[in-house]
């Protein structure tokens, strides 16, 4: 029974050991919002990590006025230590500071916007698909030009 004990732990602690460490590495994302053509208003980002959850709930989002704009209407948002993996990003501009895109009576936005990877729906938002890019572990950077 002694010996028993002692292989298994032996073959335990091997397998631990040999057991491939995952390193929980986390990256950087940079959003540039280009065509922000107003300084009033808010720049909004969301992210999204799964196809059931775009555009509707973000896996992470985050603001900054657009007062910020580069001179190039250019707004720069970073998303910090986010796991690698496959996301979609939305922007919009909120200009009349309700704090969602304002859309007209059939459901079409009338506020400024954008999808990562310049990805455009019909009849719709674009597919979580046709939006999403692979993080990588060193971080990366997206641009989505607001239309």
């Amino acid at each position: 029974m002694k010996s028993f004990v002692t292989t298994l732990i032996a073959v335990l602690s091997v397998g631990i050991s040999s057991a491939p460490l995952e390193c929980a590495r986390a990256a950087d994302l940079t959003v540039e919002v280009q065509h922000v053509e107003r300084s009033d208003g808010t720049v909004y980002v969301g992210l999204y990590n799964t196809a059931e959850s775009f555009p509707k709930t973000v896996y992470q989002g985050l603001a900054a006025p657009a007062a910020e704009r580069s001179a190039s209407g250019t707004v720069r948002i970073v998303f910090h230590d986010i796991k690698p993996g496959e996301y979609a990003v939305s922007a919009f501009l909120d200009l009349d500071g309700d704090g969602k895109i304002s859309t007209n009576m059939v459901g079409i936005p009338v506020e400024p916007y954008g999808f990562s990877r310049d990805a455009h729906g019909s009849m719709g938002p674009p597919s979580f698909q046709e939006a999403a890019f692979a993080l990588p572990a060193e971080g990366s950077e997206v641009t989505i030009v607001l239309q």
